[in-house]
């Protein structure tokens, strides 16, 4: 494989990774990565994390409007 189609194809798995290794899009991964590698994208730098950090479950929660087990007996403090 010549040295450019290996770069695209690293740089491919690296965005299939960051966005959850979603199934069936590989071509846009492929297209995406061409697009950064010949200048018409940003790519991250090397020093940069290519994967996001995993999501806090509690956050999720907050978020979500659920109760994250810290309140008070069902029904207190709420309005009536």
């Amino acid at each position: 494989m010549d040295p450019k189609t290996e770069k695209i194809r690293e740089r491919a798995h690296e965005i299939w990774i960051s966005e959850g290794r979603p199934e069936g899009r590989h071509e846009e991964h492929w297209a995406q990565a061409e697009s950064e590698l010949s200048g018409g994208g940003s790519w991250p730098s090397v020093g940069a994390a290519a994967v996001p950090p995993p999501e806090d479950p509690q956050s999720k929660a907050t978020e979500t409007g659920e109760d994250s087990g810290s309140g008070g007996a069902p029904g207190e403090n709420q309005p009536s």
